[in-house]
């Protein structure tokens, strides 16, 4: 194990794994920034990743979700999703850290 519970490589996702209870979740670390924050989540029962996934989710974090579900979907914050790995926390991080830039584009543009 690396940094934060991570791994380093690339991980293979199973064909046998076991979906994210989107109800059972702990969450390992949470990491805020302007515009968004990152979840390092665990959910017990999923195999993929031993369960370990990370979560850029937009807005501010008031309030920890009770349910979470990693997959994306309309209504829900959830912005992007990287491998649980030492390589996926740094782009997690990098995206996080210029969110801002990404709604800027969007606001241009549209």
């Amino acid at each position: 194990m690396g940094v934060l519970g991570l791994t380093c490589g690339t991980g293979v996702a199973s064909s046998n794994a076991l979906a994210p209870d989107p109800s059972k979740f702990v969450v390992d670390y949470r990491e805020d920034y302007k515009d968004c924050y990152l979840l390092g989540v665990t959910y017990p029962n999923c195999t993929n990743f031993e369960g370990k996934k990370i979560i850029l989710m937009r807005g501010e974090c008031k309030k920890m979700p009770q349910i979470l579900d990693p997959h994306f979907a309309k209504n829900t914050d959830v912005v992007a999703r990287f491998a649980p790995t030492v390589e996926g926390l740094a782009m997690a991080r990098v995206m996080a850290k210029n969110y801002h830039l990404v709604m800027l584009f969007i606001a241009d543009n549209t």
